[in-house]
């Protein structure tokens, strides 16, 4: 596959419609490294036995790993390694199935789609995507690092089969809204110094072991109406541009508020905290 994306006299001999690989099985490992892709490239539904390094790979459009199967590798060793890429167009991951780990860092793409795919650990460090990022209904058994994350758009974690164990959103940026309606995570939700232009949503009815939002501004309303948050909501000095709706059957052990500012109203009928407020 290296030979014929990379090396005349077979890049010149591609169409302009890309390179399309379904159901392939690779046995040995793919190694597109520092390559530049000036064509589409899609592998969707192949399963990758060894690992697959794509790190500082330059794609000038669209890459399409749909529904593809990456087996681990031990030794801490990514699945899929994506650390630097620069992928123009959209970085397609829709219905992959348990890959075990997933190297990102540093990843700059025009968008982000990842529905219903599923992984132990993913790595978006410092990762750019500077339109949407959409991962409904995805799950991330172990931890999801999205430390310093740029989104110039949406990022969409929603929907009831979506489910992870630690969310790190630390210091990310978000252009557009964060939702999480309907989402499920089972360990902390770490959201310090996050920033969100339009709204922060969480409901209907999300549930979260512990959420940290100190410092944190949002531009729009955060929605945490009908939300479970089974340990400590933090909440100190967090900047809100709308209202704050923390209403309608919300529960919480313990709310920090200290400091908040909050440019709407703050909304909490009906809601239940049984520890410190």
């Amino acid at each position: 596959l290296k030979e014929i994306l990379f090396r005349e006299p077979y890049l010149s001999a591609l169409p302009i419609e890309g390179v399309r690989i379904v159901g392939a099985r690779f046995s040995e490992p793919l190694d597109l490294a520092s390559g530049r892709l000036r064509h589409q490239l899609w592998l969707n539904g192949c399963r990758f036995e060894a690992p697959a390094n794509l790190n500082f790979l330059h794609a000038d459009g669209f890459l399409s790993l749909e529904a593809s199967a990456f087996a681990a590798q031990g030794d801490d060793l990514a699945s899929l390694d994506l650390t630097d890429a620069q992928i123009g167009g959209q970085l397609n991951m829709a219905g992959t199935p348990d890959a075990e780990r997933l190297a990102m860092s540093g990843l700059a793409t025009g968008d982000l789609f990842m529905p219903d795919a599923a992984f132990h650990d993913v790595d978006l460090v410092s990762a750019k995507v500077a339109g949407p990022f959409n991962m409904p209904g995805a799950s991330v058994t172990g931890k999801l690092n999205m430390n310093a994350l740029e989104v110039g758009q949406d990022l969409f974690m929603t929907g009831h089969d979506a489910t992870f164990h630690d969310v790190d959103l630390v210091g990310a940026k978000v252009g557009g809204h964060l939702d999480m309606q309907g989402a499920t995570v089972q360990g902390k939700l770490d959201m310090k110094s996050l920033e969100v232009g339009g709204d922060l949503a969480m409901y209907s009815p999300a549930s979260v072991a512990d959420v940290d939002l100190a410092n944190a501004k949002v531009g729009g309303h955060v929605d945490l109406h009908g939300t479970i948050v089974d340990g400590k909501l933090n909440m100190y000095r967090l900047e809100v541009g709308e209202d704050l709706a923390m209403y309608g059957m919300a529960a919480f052990q313990d709310v920090d508020l200290v400091g908040a500012r909050i440019g709407g109203q703050l909304a909490m009928y009906g809601t239940t905290v049984t520890g410190k407020l």
